[in-house]
C-alpha cells in the first residue's frame, strides 16, 4: 500500500477510499492503475489517483481532518471534470480552441521566470551612500515635499506628574547638559517620548497626537520652535529642531529608501534591456532567425 494509505491507515479517509474503490469496481479494473497508484474516483474516462492527493494532505495529518480534506478535494475534482465534459460537449469548435492562447500564456510565464532568475543572479541590489547622493543631486526636482517634515522632540506627560515643571524648564533650554537631563527624565516619567533628532518625520504625523494643534503649519514653523498644549489628562510638548516646508526639496535622508528602490528598479530595467538586445544580436550573428519579405 502506498505512502498515503500508510499515513491514513487508522483514519476515516481509509474507509472513505475503500468505499470509493468498491463503488467503482464494476467500472474499472487493474488497467486503471497508474504507476502503482490506486484510482480514487472516476468521471467518464478520467481517473483521480491516490498519488494526486499526496500533495494536498499535510505531512503527518491523520484522522477526521485528513478525511475531510481528501473528501473535499475529490468532490471538487469530480465537479470540475463534469463541468469540463459538458463544456466540451456543448461549446462550438471555434470556442474550444485555446491553443494559441495557452501557448502565449506559457511563453509569457517562461519569459517571466527566466527574467526573474536572471535578475536575482546578475543584478546588484546594494546601493551605496555615494550612489544615493549622486542620484539625489541629479534629480532634485523629483523630491519636492508634499508637506512639511521636521526633526523634533515630542513629550506627553500626565498633568498630575510632579516632574511637569522640571520638564517644562528643561525643554525650553538649549543647554546640552539640560538636554541630557530632559532625556533622562522623559524616559523615566513621560507617558510618551518620541525623539526624532536623527530622522526626518512628517509634521502632520506628530500634530495628529496633539490636541488643539496649529491649523497653519507654515505660520507655526515660522514663529515657534516650542509648542505646549494640553487635554483633560495630559500635557503635550513639541520642540522643533529643524524643518523643511512643503514644496521645498526633501532632505536626502528623508528620501533615502525611495532612492534605493528607484536605483534598483533602474538597474533592473537597464539589465533586462541589455539582456534582450544581447540575445537579439547574438541570434543575428548565428543566423537563428529570418524575416521573409
Amino acid at each position: 500500500m502506498n505512502k498515503l494509505f500508510d499515513q491514513l491507515r487508522t483514519s476515516k479517509l481509509l474507509i472513505f477510499c475503500l468505499f470509493v474503490l468498491l463503488s467503482m469496481s464494476t467500472g474499472c479494473d487493474n488497467s486503471a492503475d497508474r504507476d502503482g497508484s490506486t484510482p480514487m474516483a472516476r468521471v467518464y474516462d478520467k481517473f483521480l489517483y491516490s498519488n494526486d492527493l499526496m500533495d494536498i494532505i499535510p505531512t503527518g495529518l491523520v484522522g477526521p481532518d485528513s478525511s475531510e480534506i481528501a473528501k473535499s478535494y475529490i468532490d471538487q475534482w469530480i465537479k470540475k471534470q463534469l463541468l469540463l465534459k459538458h463544456a466540451e460537449f456543448n461549446l462550438e469548435e471555434k470556442n474550444k480552441d485555446f491553443t494559441a492562447l495557452i501557448e502565449d500564456y506559457r511563453a509569457s510565464l517562461l519569459i517571466y521566470e527566466y527574467k526573474k532568475q536572471m535578475l536575482l543572479d546578475k543584478v546588484d541590489t546594494v546601493v551605496s551612500n555615494n550612489q544615493i547622493e549622486q542620484y539625489y543631486s541629479r534629480n532634485l526636482q523629483s523630491f519636492k515635499l508634499a508637506s512639511s517634515v521636521v526633526k523634533a522632540l515630542y513629550v506627553r506627560i500626565n498633568k498630575s506628574n510632579t516632574k511637569v515643571a522640571e520638564i517644562r524648564q528643561l525643554i525650553g533650554s538649549n543647554n546640552e547638559s539640560s538636554f541630557e537631563s530632559l532625556v533622562n527624565l522623559c524616559y523615566q516619567y513621560a507617558d510618551r517620548f518620541d525623539f526624532f533628532e536623527d530622522e526626518w518625520v512628517s509634521l502632520n504625523q506628530i500634530l495628529q497626537k496633539i490636541p488643539d494643534s496649529p491649523e497653519n503649519e507654515n505660520e507655526f514653523l515660522s514663529s515657534n520652535s516650542l509648542l505646549e498644549t494640553q487635554d483633560e489628562e495630559f500635557i503635550h510638548f513639541l520642540q522643533i529642531h529643524e524643518f523643511k516646508r512643503g514644496g521645498e526639496t526633501a532632505p536626502v535622508e528623508y528620501v533615502r529608501d525611495k532612492i534605493q528602490d528607484l536605483v534598483r528598479t533602474q538597474r533592473k530595467m537597464e539589465y533586462l534591456q541589455d539582456l534582450e538586445e544581447s540575445i537579439y544580436q547574438d541570434a543575428i550573428q548565428k543566423n537563428d532567425f529570418e524575416i521573409f519579405e
